[in-house]
């Protein structure tokens, strides 16, 4: 009950104040019941505040370590980061080194390209000669001719020679051979058309020779059956043959 001192005074009527005196007394009576409560209570409280007193070290030590750990994680993040952008870098210059080495082993077969193909020249071995001229048609299409030193570039252009040289020999020898029907010189020169860069022309050379064949195999039949034959199914059958 909240009554004001000057409340108190102005009360008259006996009633009211027996009556606010009961509601003191019943007030008074719950009060002093949970101040006992409260004291019966103290010790386990103290026991608790001990309990806790005792704990809130290692409380702080746990967040002083989850500090610790998350400053690790944050470092260990960085250092992953860097590692990871230092192994695209060392992948970058590994991928440079790797093609330089590529062009290196590709110029030095260049160079064993000109001595083998001018050596297998005077030799006429136009086999081996075609080969390393296919090997050196194989490094041209990788080069760069605008980043080449003098050295490169003049062994390109040797080799450039070689080529038209020996498509000209092979050329030359693969129409003599076919006109005089050296049909073993014709199939060593035609296989070397590809590896100099000239299967079309090979192509043809050969499509026109077998043409010619064939029409002089029909011709002959056709002049055989002409003079033996006596009845129009003999002309059929020499015609027919192969």
């Amino acid at each position: 009950m909240d009554l004001t001192l000057d409340e108190v005074k102005d009360l008259t009527d006996l009633d009211e104040i027996q009556k606010i005196f009961l509601q003191l007394r019943i007030e008074e009576e719950t009060a002093s019941t949970e101040l006992d409560e409260l004291l019966a209570n103290q010790a386990h409280l103290e026991t608790k505040m001990q309990s806790l007193n005792q704990i809130l070290p290692g409380i702080m030590s746990v967040k002083d370590g989850c500090k610790s750990l998350q400053s690790t994680i944050i470092h260990t993040n960085d250092l992953a980061v860097n590692v990871s952008k230092k192994v695209r870098q060392l992948d970058t210059a590994k991928g440079h080194v790797d093609e330089c080495i590529r062009k290196v082993n590709d110029i030095i077969s260049l160079k064993g390209c000109v001595e083998g193909v001018q050596a297998a020249m005077i030799d006429k071995d136009y086999e081996k000669a075609a080969g390393f001229i296919n090997k050196y048609l194989v490094i041209d299409k990788k080069f760069n001719f605008t980043l080449m030193d003098d050295d490169v570039t003049g062994s390109f252009s040797v080799l450039k020679e070689a080529q038209l040289n020996l498509v000209n020999i092979i050329s030359k020898n693969t129409d003599e051979a076919i006109k005089s029907d050296d049909k073993d010189t014709i199939n060593r020169y035609i296989r070397l058309f590809p590896l100099v860069d000239r299967r079309s022309e090979g192509l043809t050379k050969y499509s026109k020779y077998m043409s010619g064949k064939v029409a002089d195999i029909g011709q002959k039949h056709l002049s055989n059956a002409l003079k033996t034959s006596k009845q129009g199914t003999d002309y059929c059958n020499y015609c027919c043959k192969s």
